[in-house]
Formats: structure tokens, sequence, C-alpha cells
């Protein structure tokens, strides 16, 4: 079996502007129906920080889930250095739902 190389995580990788990032949310809005419609999802740093603390956690894969009764939702999962999900590890969901509990209007989400 061939060995993963180590993967480095930087800032730089991920850092956008805030307009590329309100394109993007815009675009998503814009594709959302009425009657299924999640803008955001807000998890807490504590959650946030066990998910990253983990040992061997380099980063955090996000993927994008349904729940039974088509809500879109997050699940989060640590990464290991090889680029492994950390499946025996901290998994995320359950994050605060926007709409209703969304931040005041910004470039974001309006």
């Amino acid at each position: 079996m061939k060995k993963r190389k180590r993967l480095k995580l930087k800032l730089k990788d991920h850092q956008i502007t805030l307009n590329e990032a309100a394109n993007l949310t815009e675009n998503y809005r814009d594709a959302q129906t009425e009657n299924v419609y999640v803008k955001a999802q807000l998890f807490g740093q504590e959650a946030i920080r066990a998910l990253l603390d983990q040992s061997g956690c380099i980063g955090v894969r996000m993927y994008y889930g349904l729940s039974g009764e088509g809500v879109p939702r997050l699940v989060l999962a640590g990464v290991d250095e090889a680029g492994n999900d950390m499946c025996e590890g901290i998994i995320l969901d359950k994050g605060v739902l926007c709409p209703t509990e969304c931040s005041e209007s910004n470039d974001l989400n309006c």
C-alpha cells in the first residue's frame, strides 16, 4: 500500500477575502428553495477546540449532510497528518441553524 505524504495546512492555503466569501455564500443562498433553507450553522468554540485538540488532529474536514427531514447539515471530523478522517474520535453535527439563530446582517448572510 502506498504511503501518503504528511499534510501541511497553512492559513494562506485556506484564507479568502470577504468579497470572495460573500460571493460563495450568495451563490449558495440563491440556489436554495424556500421550503428547505439553511444559511449557516454555528458550532461553539468548546466543540471546535475539542475536535482540534484530539491527539494527532491537524485539521477539520466538513461533510455536507441532509437530515431525515431534508434539512442541510454539516458533519465535522478531525483529520490526521496522513489526511485521513479520525472516525474513532469526536465527530460534530447539531450546529445551531440559521435561520433561526443568525448574525446581524452582513456581507456573508444578506
